[in-house]
């Protein structure tokens, strides 16, 4: 179960994996696999407390162009939930102080992990289109991770 739902300001993405909730919580986390197709995470930076800051930079491969990001913590349940804002340090066609947040939910289910992604507010849809496929790429480097460890 895969799937892509963008309505008004609002992104979210189901996406199963076929591993423990522990270990998708546990991988997710570490942030080794941001980025979408044609990208390669060079820095992910995270404190995974509550009020615990986090940061990522992420290099197109084909211009060397490098995309920064961060945010806060505000909730942790390991291994179920995670709830933090993410900010884009160049923002690009979003406003220089636009604050979405990120809950991501990690549910047990047969033969694996169900986990459920949303942020808002997004200030477009074409921003949230834009991040709606980028994040599902990005899955698709934390599938390759999980499969890899």
């Amino acid at each position: 179960m895969n799937e892509i739902r963008g309505v008004g300001d609002d992104l979210t993405i189901t996406r199963f994996f076929a591993h423990p909730r522990e270990r998708v919580f546990r991988v997710f986390g570490d942030g080794g696999w941001w980025g979408p197709d044609g990208f390669t995470c060079t820095e992910a930076v995270v404190d995974a407390v509550v009020g615990g800051a986090w940061r990522g930079t992420i290099r197109n491969d084909a211009d060397g162009t490098e995309y920064g990001f961060h945010g806060v913590y505000r909730e942790i349940i390991e291994p179920e939930r995670l709830v933090y804002t993410f900010i884009w340090d160049d923002p690009g066609p979003d406003t220089p102080d636009h604050v979405s947040v990120v809950t991501v939910n990690f549910a047990v289910v047969e033969g694996g992990t169900l986990m459920t992604f949303h942020q808002t507010p997004f200030i477009s849809e074409r921003s949230r289109d834009s991040h709606g496929q980028g994040w599902s790429e990005a899955f698709d480097g934390l599938e390759r991770m999980l499969d890899a460890a």
